[in-house]
């Protein structure tokens, strides 16, 4: 019921180009008093920084850097954000709150704001507390559990994979990210068996520095027969899902998705 409408622009590269340059110049010299403009781009490079566009965005609006919260650093994140709030959490009742949030901070803030509700200013929650207190709330994304699978981390993956099963998410929509990451690594594989795995090819298929390492891990991995009877399996997952497999039973596409995953991960050779 907002008097504006926002209007959220979504950037695949930190650089958008003579274009969109002059798009977000247009924007800021000449706003709409009834549009709110988002424009939402990856992690900005020293040059994006000290663009001309970028000075526009902060004459005319505000600038806003989200930085990533990785698994290693969560529980800290947690005891931080957790005292601003007024609550002091020991290190193994943030560790159970991140394994319960994990990948949705939103989740982990609203537990927060409980506890700072129902809690003295101060007070000092240990684990059994929590436990008691919050009820589970693990929220996951199916591109959380490809970059599981990639890593390696099969238990990591086989967790996501059951999370996502009790969120309610069926598995024609785990197959599409799958899919497209062991294509990518088709081809990469392709390309470092050639040797000619270099940057341009990183570029072609859209994977950026961020998830090179996990492409990297999986490559060193995972065979080229290997990456191609996964896919084959993606494609059997596929005629599951659609009801064309014959003697298919009720549980057969999440048993075919999670050997899809074990093996994806590591777990099974």
């Amino acid at each position: 019921f907002s008097a504006r409408k926002a209007l959220i622009i979504r950037f695949n590269s930190p650089r958008p180009g003579t274009s969109g340059g002059r798009f977000i110049s247009q924007v800021c010299e000449n706003p709409d008093a009834d549009t709110l403009y988002v424009l939402a781009m990856p992690k900005l490079d020293t040059a994006a920084r000290n663009s001309a566009w970028m000075k526009k965005i902060k004459q005319a609006g505000e600038f806003c850097e989200l930085a990533p919260v990785y698994i290693d650093k969560l529980a800290g994140w947690i005891a931080e954000r957790a005292a601003a709030k007024g609550v002091i959490l020991d290190h193994q009742a943030a560790m159970y709150l991140a394994d319960l949030t994990e990948g949705n901070l939103l989740a982990t803030d609203q537990e927060l704001e409980k506890l700072a509700l129902t809690n003295e200013p101060g007070l000092a929650i240990s684990f059994e507390q929590l436990a008691d207190s919050i009820a589970r709330s693990a929220r996951y994304s199916q591109y959380l559990l490809v970059d599981a699978c990639l890593a390696g981390k099969a238990q990591r993956a086989v967790k996501i994979l059951r999370g996502l099963r009790q969120e309610g998410l069926q598995p024609v929509q785990l197959i599409f990210p799958i899919q497209q990451a062991l294509e990518n690594l088709l081809e990469l594989k392709q390309h470092q068996r050639a040797d000619r795995l270099d940057r341009d090819v990183w570029q072609s298929l859209r994977i950026w520095a961020s998830k090179q390492k996990l492409y990297g891990s999986a490559l060193n991995r995972l065979s080229l027969d290997r990456i191609e009877r996964l896919l084959r399996n993606c494609a059997k997952l596929d005629r599951l899902n659609k009801g064309r497999q014959v003697g298919a039973q009720g549980d057969d596409d999440w048993l075919a998705i999670q050997h899809l995953v074990n093996r994806l991960s590591g777990l099974e050779n």
